[in-house]
């Protein structure tokens, strides 16, 4: 294959990295209200390097990304909307939040990161195909194959015990436990998206060499049958990176789900409800708009206190009066005799009995 060729017969010499123009396009107005698209920011980061004169870190700039923008646009017959300028407008021009072009994100995307968030706190699945197709040495990727443990140091902080080993920490709190859990898978989620994010950029690195190749082939007038035949080279690496790229965006938004579910966990902490439905409520779909979104709307509709978290009621126990012994202040008080009732009297017995005589005895 002639690309394969030319990078074993010649030295590779990557191109130099295009440096951005610190100079805003002009735009140019075809009369008193002509038409025209606003320029593109440039990023002050960029800035800063091209005025220390260094070489940007970035191989396209910022104008050359409008202008692949600008490419996707008329690919995908996507109209631009154009501004109207009066004489006005162009006094304050500049001024105001200049617009740039996005990229277009198909329903097919979006619905996929929707389709994530549907289960949150499900662990990311990695088939052995998918290890085959992002390939990596181990000794190069342990690193974040692996979830940190916890450090021996803070095993006695949580837990009481003769030897400090590593992972022999224990949480108390089962929000606090159900955070961590969560927040494992997403550390699983996110190294796991590293792989396809580095193919991707090996891939694109050496297409970007392979297609400097071809132009210097086609340059010096190499025969036809040669460039077609370094074609099929060329179309896999850009479908590699189109597999990669989305692999990429399902591992992202497995991490995002997993993170607003161990935030939940930690909000949940502070409600004192019972813990079978903290953990319900962890679980429930995610829509990205609020922590726990309508699905919360709906399960409070289903409560007695709507619109709110319903709150534990204190059990109140009636005190009998009777078996509570109020003690006594003064010593005076444990002479006196309770008042105890006796047969006969109450309810008008001293009418049913005569007076005792009060006729003073003889001495």
């Amino acid at each position: 294959m002639l690309v394969q060729s030319s990078v074993h017969t010649e030295p590779q010499q990557p191109p130099a990295s295009p440096r951005a123009s610190t100079s805003r396009p002009v735009v140019v107005d075809s009369g008193d209200e002509g038409t025209s698209t606003l320029p593109s920011l440039i990023d002050s980061e960029e800035e800063e390097e091209e005025d220390a004169g260094r070489t940007s870190k970035y191989k396209l700039s910022l104008e050359d990304v409008d202008e692949l923008l600008g490419a996707i646009y008329t690919t995908l017959d996507i109209q631009e909307e154009r501004v109207q300028l009066s004489v006005h407008d162009k006094m304050y021009q500049g001024m105001d939040d200049s617009k740039h072009r996005v990229f277009p994100v198909h329903k097919v995307l979006s619905d996929t990161v929707k389709k994530e968030w549907k289960d949150p706190e499900k662990g990311p699945f990695l088939p052995k195909s998918l290890k085959r197709r992002f390939p990596f040495e181990n000794k190069e990727t342990e690193v974040w194959n692996k979830k940190p443990r916890v450090d021996a140091a803070f095993s006695q902080v949580s837990r009481r015990t003769d030897l400090a080993f590593e992972d022999m920490g224990v949480l108390k709190d089962a929000m606090d436990k159900r955070a961590d859990a969560l927040l494992k898978k997403a550390w699983d989620s996110a190294s796991a998206s590293l792989k396809p994010a580095m193919a991707s950029t090996v891939v694109a690195r050496n297409l970007e060499c392979w297609v400097e190749k071809l132009k210097g082939h086609i340059e010096a007038g190499t025969h036809r049958k040669d460039l077609l035949d370094s074609f099929p080279l060329i179309l896999n690496a850009i479908k590699y990176m189109a597999d990669a790229s989305a692999e990429s965006i399902k591992m992202a938004a497995r991490s995002s789900a997993l993170v607003n579910s161990a935030r939940r966990a930690v909000w949940l902490k502070t409600w004192s409800g019972d813990t079978a439905s903290k953990i319900k409520l962890c679980g429930i779909p995610f829509s990205g708009d609020f922590l726990f979104g309508p699905d919360l709307e709906t399960v409070l509709d289903r409560t007695a206190d709507k619109k709110a978290f319903p709150a534990k009621k204190k059990q109140t126990f009636k005190k009998n009066f009777r078996a509570v012994q109020q003690p006594y202040k003064n010593r005076e008080d444990v002479n006196k005799k309770r008042w105890i009732p006796q047969k006969g009297r109450g309810r008008g017995g001293v009418l049913f009995r005569s007076p005792p005589d009060q006729t003073p005895k003889d001495k």
